[in-house]
């Protein structure tokens, strides 16, 4: 199983998808598993959503309001 520093790193890194199917699942046990974990999984999530969102607000406003 993964310790939670190997799992932070992977969550930040957002390359989970690419870990050995055996990596995988032992990455996603021990975060159903560690509280702790579970809630920086939520925290990485929610920031990758509202940069995504961010993102696709940006593009739809097109160059009129960007920073210079």
């Amino acid at each position: 199983m993964m310790t939670c520093k190997q799992v932070h790193k992977a969550l930040a890194k957002g390359d989970y998808r690419d870990l050995p199917r055996l990596q995988r699942w032992g990455l996603l046990m021990h975060v159903s598993m560690c509280f702790v974990c579970r809630a920086y999984n939520r925290e990485i999530m929610l920031f990758q959503d509202a940069a995504r969102a961010f993102r696709e607000h940006e593009e739809e406003l097109g160059s009129q309001t960007r920073l210079s």
